[in-house]
């Protein structure tokens, strides 16, 4: 028969594989050519559009830096022209005291109107007999002072120092000391060793507050010999307002360095941004990591002019520079080269938007010609195959006939003949066929007469080993049953209680039992209270109730025992049965811990999934830095947090925690997250926010759900935190470097208790370095094996002992202390922690 239908099979196959193979190679053939055309011609097109555009952009690219750069160093070379007249000015008033002082000390000087005479000082020790003359010549000089002074915005002080040690300053202050030595100071050697006009580092004055530097230059008699100096502290503030408030582009900004590489101006650059004084410590150039920077800085320094390159992809900038002759110094225009081509950097991606956009209706159309292909397709498949099986079928049909007789005689059907017209050699086979059954036939009525006797004395000795071997065994429990009393109870009785003595053994006869305790029924035929009769406690592990009235059989531990003691095959049918109940139990259980396993995992993952776990989260914004982690508890609770952005100012961070476990306080969560986020982008005021959200919530919880919740919004300019408390576990703040405290906030409603809730927020300023860290009160109600909480104390203990540590560190180190105070026991609720740095504004590199 096997090999019948194999043949049939091949067959069939082969015409079918003639008619139907070479048609569907042909066009898989053609298909697949097709496809890869039009795929070629897609890419072709693509990319063709994307090289063209991309080329225009690159030149456009080249032809802006060159345009940006001309821009940039006409920029620096105007600027340092304005910064140099400024400091011309100021050295031509200089040198025109000068010239006043030397008529005056040659006596040439006309007599000035009398004014009330201003104070001077004398070098320590001097006596003021023996400068007389000085004291008397460098007063004249110092009413000519206010003339300049006032004429010039940019000068802070203007004053003379004599060779004989007095010194005399304008506009003079009552309060200043009368003993002064000008002759060791910087600005008065330099005047005598320089030649000509001297200028002295930039410094702040302790009383303005301002950075300044001192133009200082000597004057002499008209014999030559040296009589002392004139000095003028100028201003900067001129300076730094021009370099602030010039800026090129959106980040573009101007520099300002002296000679040894020290940055005197630049934007955000205040006296009150580092300690400054009158030995102040600048930022220097020369000492940059950026070996570009450096080389830039000392042609800078070295007085050249021009525009260079600095910083590495894809921060580079350009730099260019402009000497300033009158006091050495170089004045720099700062400009990333990524804002300069960001506009052809916007055109190639909408070159590319574009590109992607046609290669899409590229596709959509090459996928409407394969929908097309394919009905044509499957329209020549069926045409072929129909055609395919009429012609397989009628030359396989004469086959398939003789295969089917073939089938017939060798089932048994010795009588049936084929009916086969084909006029060939295949009606030849079939009338031999036929001619086969008969003869074997007729043979086979002959063997069945020889073997019918001995078969029905076979079949006879069968029924009889059958007969006895049945009357001979017995069912599961019929070894059981004849030592058993019958005994009955009615519906609700109580068969046997949790704890009571197991005294005996049941088999059900009639009605059922309801295991209490876990909920199942014992039906007709089952025995129970097998398990308590062979326990060596001897107590019953679950309490029966007749469902109905009952009829059942029992028997005594005594009597059980004394079976056994007499008939060792008892022991085995008592093992059997036990056994074949405890893998019942097992069974049962085992499918019931899979389920509820499947479904914490489930709640963790939607729970896990929601939060927010790459770190930096803000590489971007120095402003300020988040962290924060979430350790699920064996039991999976609702704990939350979150952190985004609302817009590139206000920055919101919150933490809460709902009431209950598992798969719907998971989902919970993540609904009062997703609610949250949709407000606050909405809203401006938190407590709006929180009270929209608690409407939604409260009116839609139909379960009684709860979530306590602290949430804060910082705006990242000014350091100001508006926070509401829902319930929640209060902060802890650490004000700059400080030990943690913690924060009383205004205490609120829990979100979705109730609807129609108001909440209170508050608002509290930050300074650079303040942190602020938050919690839920699976850490601070963390228990030891001697049943005590972890508590708020040691948790601030633990915050302040760990002081300035990085975030994460903060967050670890409280998370081991939590895990050595519980010293091996399993955590009854969710660890979650979330701690922010406000940094405030930085200044640009």
């Amino acid at each position: 028969m096997n090999e019948s239908r194999r043949f049939r099979f091949g067959l069939k196959a082969r015409i079918l594989g003639i008619v139907l193979g070479l048609p569907f190679l042909c066009i898989c053939i053609f298909s697949v050519i097709l496809y890869v055309s039009m795929l070629n011609l897609r890419s072709m097109v693509g990319e063709g559009m994307k090289s063209v555009g991309h080329e225009v952009a690159e030149r456009s690219k080249d032809e802006l830096r060159e345009q940006s750069e001309e821009h940039l160093l006409r920029l620096a070379s105007d600027e340092a022209a304005f910064v140099d007249h400024l400091l011309a000015r100021v050295m031509e008033e200089v040198s025109g005291l000068c010239s006043r002082a030397r008529d005056v000390w040659d006596g040439k000087a006309p007599e000035s109107a009398m004014i009330e005479s201003p104070g001077y000082a004398l070098a320590p020790g001097l006596d003021r007999e023996e400068v007389q003359q000085e004291i008397q010549l460098s007063e004249q000089l110092v009413w000519m002072f206010p003339a300049v002074f006032f004429q010039d915005n940019n000068l802070a002080f203007l004053y003379v120092a004599t060779r004989g040690g007095v010194f005399r300053i304008y506009p003079w202050n009552e309060n200043m000391e009368l003993a002064y030595e000008a002759r060791n100071e910087p600005w008065y050697r330099g005047a005598f060793t320089s030649g000509g006009a001297h200028w002295s580092r930039v410094f702040v004055y302790s009383g303005e507050e301002d950075l300044m530097l001192t133009c200082s230059r000597s004057f002499s008699d008209s014999t030559g010999a040296p009589c002392g100096v004139i000095g003028a502290d100028v201003s900067l503030k001129s300076v730094t307002d021009e370099i602030s408030n010039t800026r090129s582009g959106d980040r573009g900004y101007l520099v300002l360095i002296d000679r040894r590489g020290n940055v005197i101006a630049r934007p955000d650059m205040d006296p009150e941004d580092e300690r400054w004084d009158e030995s102040c410590s600048l930022e220097n150039l020369f000492l940059s990591n950026d070996e570009r920077l450096r080389s830039i800085a000392r042609e800078m320094a070295n007085g050249g002019k021009g525009i260079q390159v600095c910083g590495t992809a894809p921060d580079e900038k350009y730099v260019a520079f402009a000497p300033i002759p009158t006091t050495t110094w170089s004045l720099g225009v700062v400009m990333p080269i990524r804002e300069i081509v960001f506009p052809i950097e916007r055109s190639v991606e909408r070159i590319d938007g574009i590109t992607r956009r046609s290669l899409e209706r590229i596709d959509h159309l090459i996928d409407e010609e394969q929908i097309r292909f394919g009905l044509l397709f499957f329209t020549m498949v069926i045409i072929i195959v129909f055609f395919g099986l009429r012609l397989a079928n009628k030359v396989t049909q004469p086959v398939l006939t003789l295969a089917r007789g073939a089938r017939k005689v060798g089932g048994g059907d010795l009588a049936y003949r084929l009916d086969v017209k084909t006029g060939d050699e295949i009606e030849e086979l079939a009338e031999s066929f036929n001619r086969m059954a008969a003869d074997l036939e007729a043979y086979l009525e002959r063997t069945n007469r020889d073997t019918a006797k001995r078969e029905r004395l076979e079949q006879a000795q069968l029924m009889a080993n059958g007969v006895q071997e049945m009357f001979g065994g017995e069912s599961s429990y019929d070894w059981l049953l004849p030592h058993m009393e019958e005994e009955t109870f009615r519906a609700g009785d109580t068969l046997f209680r949790k704890g009571d003595r197991s005294d005996k053994l049941y088999y059900i006869q009639e009605g059922s039992v309801m295991l209490v305790e876990i909920g199942k029924r014992v039906i007709p035929g089952n025995v129970i209270g097998e398990m308590g009769v062979f326990r060596p406690s001897r107590e019953r592990s679950l309490s029966a109730v007749c469902e109905t009235d009952l009829r059942l059989s029992s028997i005594t531990h005594e009597r059980l025992f004394d079976l056994y003691s007499r008939d060792a095959t008892v022991g085995f049918h008592l093992i059997q049965m036990i056994t074949q109940r405890y893998v019942d139990s097992l069974r049962e259980e085992t499918r019931e811990r899979e389920r509820m396993e499947s479904e914490l995992r489930i709640a963790r993952d939607i729970q896990t999934s929601t939060l927010p776990s790459v770190f930096p989260a803000f590489p971007d914004r120095p402003e300020f830095d988040v962290y924060a982690t979430m350790e699920p508890a064996k039991d999976v609770g609702g704990d939350l947090y979150d952190f985004f952005l609302i817009d590139p100012e206000r920055f919101c961070f919150l933490i809460g925690d709902v009431a209950g476990k598992g798969v719907p306080a998971a989902l919970f969560m993540m609904t009062a997250k997703m609610l949250l986020k949709a407000a606050l982008q909405r809203r401006s005021s938190l407590g709006e926010v929180l009270r929209e959200v608690n409407r939604i919530i409260a009116s839609e919880n139909t379960s009684s759900m709860f979530i306590t919740l602290f949430c804060a919004v910082l705006d990242t300019r000014t350091g100001e935190v508006e926070y509401g408390n829902a319930g929640h576990n209060p902060p802890l703040h650490a004000p700059g470097g400080e030990p943690f405290i913690f924060m009383k906030p205004r205490p609120n409603f829990v979100l979705g208790g109730m609807e129609d809730i108001s909440f209170v927020c508050e608002r509290i300023a930050l300074k650079p370095g303040d942190v602020l860290f938050l919690y839920t009160d699976g850490v601070t109600e963390a228990m030891n094996g001697q049943g005590k909480l972890y508590s708020e104390a040691r948790l601030q203990q633990t915050l302040s002992g760990l002081g300035a540590k990085p975030l994460q560190e903060l967050i670890e180190g409280v998370r081991r202390d939590v895990r050595l105070f519980a010293a091996g026991e399993a955590p009854s609720d969710d660890l979650t922690m979330l701690v922010v740095r406000f940094n405030g504004r930085r200044a640009l590199p």
